[in-house]
């Protein structure tokens, strides 16, 4: 198993807002939100910015709820929410972890309560189905389940009786164009820099700047530590048009980072089938993270609702307490069809 490059956050992410540090055999990632919190701090490291900048963002054109998400968020903070201890909390949109790895992060957190009577504690990217005991364990601790997002997976562990035909079209047009799909082991500096381009471009520039701003660092230590693979489709001089990092614990995958050259019509639809490409050949299951939910449904994905599991400073906090639990009673009746009504 490859473990993470040991790195500062900052030399990774432009806005990591964060401190990141590893602990006990496992190497479990710890981040700590840094004071005072910076603009624009990712999503991934503040529970601030995933719950209400983020949504407030996203709302931009529907002013009134915009607003009331913003107040939200300022309200989060007098509460004392942009001091947050996230473990099992690499710098990615969706962790998977194995069952041992789990094992240790249940360990951490029931030490951590100790460490940080002051702040409060979280675990993300948790699924019922994949981390029941970890969720058990964490609920006996004090922690409250809330609904997070939905995220989409392709089960192609086993051979599919159908295949979407959307997905279909999708690998045609990826057969008729001219580009070379490979799978890196190594990136060269001129090609991070690519990456780094067609990744900001879209989920910087373009979605929101609360996502994570890798850099060009980030996409070298990634691939060239041997901890992901880099998917590539790139035209006849070598150019990357299109790629997506690879992430695997055992048989599943995640897409880390993607990007591709949004002037050229299709791209998007050639990389996910590429993407599926490799999945199927490989039976693995693919957790395509969250967004673009009508695009993924039409390819056969499943919705899946993820969790965060949250406890409060068990010190002088009374309110917060009190209104994590009244928030994790009311919002249990939350289900994936829910947020997929609201545009998840």
């Amino acid at each position: 198993m490859t473990h993470w490059p040991d790195a500062q956050l900052s030399s990774w992410i432009g806005n990591a807002g964060a401190e990141i540090e590893r602990l006990g055999v496992a190497r479990i990632a710890v981040t700590r939100t840094q004071t005072p919190r910076i603009k624009f701090a990712t999503y991934i490291h503040s529970l601030r910015s995933a719950w209400f900048d983020y949504a407030a963002h996203e709302l931009a054109d529907r002013q009134f709820l915009a607003m009331s998400m913003r107040s939200l968020g300022w309200l989060a903070k007098q509460l004392g929410l942009d001091q947050v201890v996230l473990v099992g909390n690499d710098p990615i949109s969706t962790n998977i972890w194995d069952a041992n790895t789990q094992l240790h992060i249940a360990q951490l957190c029931r030490l951590l309560l100790g460490q940080c009577p002051q702040q409060y504690i979280g675990v993300r990217n948790l699924v019922p189905k994949y981390h029941a005991e970890l969720m058990d364990a964490l609920s006996a601790m004090g922690f409250y389940r809330l609904p997070a997002r939905v995220i989409y997976e392709f089960d192609c562990r086993s051979a599919l009786k159908n295949r979407a035909s959307h997905l279909q079209r999708d690998r045609a047009l990826l057969r008729k164009c001219a580009l070379e799909v490979s799978i890196q082991t190594t990136l060269n500096v001129y090609q991070a820099r690519q990456l780094c381009a067609l990744y900001r471009s879209i989920y910087v520039e373009k979605h929101s700047a609360l996502n994570p701003q890798y850099n060009e660092q980030f996409f070298l230590d990634m691939v060239n530590s041997g901890l992901m693979r880099c998917l590539l489709l790139q035209d006849v001089n070598g150019v990357v048009m299109a790629f997506a990092l690879m992430y695997q614990v055992e048989s599943t995958l995640t897409v880390p980072a993607l990007g591709y050259e949004v002037l050229v019509k299709g791209l998007y639809r050639m990389l996910f089938a590429a993407i599926m490409n490799h999945v199927e050949s490989h039976q693995l299951l693919l957790n395509y993270s969250s967004g673009a939910g009508d695009f993924k449904r039409k390819r056969g994905a499943q919705a899946v609702l993820e969790y965060t599991m949250l406890r409060a400073p068990s010190q002088n906090n009374r309110i917060s307490r009190l209104i994590l639990s009244s928030v994790a009673h009311y919002a249990h009746r939350v289900s994936s069809a829910n947020l997929i009504a609201l545009g998840a």
